[in-house]
């Protein structure tokens, strides 16, 4: 079973710091990873950033579209449904349809804050359970999305063709 996980960290740059170690630990034991990416808020900027992770081999990216789609849901999409005065959560129902619960997006938008950053990966649950353990140095909240194979497999092909 995948499932996507994030884990937020206090400091705009942690995550990054965090991503290294992780890089570190995938060259030192065999981990498969689809994909990930690597958000970071810095506290003057209105909104945060985010790329693919990097140092760390991907077994089946789903690519940057995917990324901006679900980021899109958790920080735009409730100022965009309050000033269109759209019911909210539109965009979150066509998540809940893959697997990906409006619980895990609430919960990475309540702790990916100004002056904060987060890493958010989609593995297999035993590799997830490997990585959480490197990174409990610095104590991140964590949030998870268990993504059943169909639900994986919609994914992949919406977004990988």
């Amino acid at each position: 079973m995948k499932q996507l996980t994030g884990w937020a960290f206090d400091g705009a740059d942690t995550a990054r710091r965090a991503e290294v170690a992780l890089g570190a630990l995938t060259v030192r034991e065999p981990l498969t990873l689809d994909d990930g990416a690597h958000l970071w808020w810095p506290g003057a900027r209105r909104g945060p950033s985010f790329r693919g992770i990097e140092n760390v081999a991907l077994a089946a990216a789903l690519g940057r579209g995917f990324w901006g789609l679900l980021f899109g849901a958790v920080f735009v999409a409730p100022t965009l449904s309050a000033l269109s005065r759209l019911e909210a959560g539109t965009l979150d129902d066509l998540f809940r349809g893959v697997g990906i619960t409006t619980d895990f997006l609430q919960q990475l938008r309540g702790a990916v804050v100004p002056d904060s950053s987060a890493l958010v990966v989609l593995a297999d649950v035993e590799a997830l359970g490997r990585l959480d353990a490197a990174l409990t140095t610095w104590r991140p909240q964590r949030a998870d999305a268990q993504l059943s194979g169909p639900c994986h497999d919609a994914l992949r092909a919406a977004f990988t063709g």
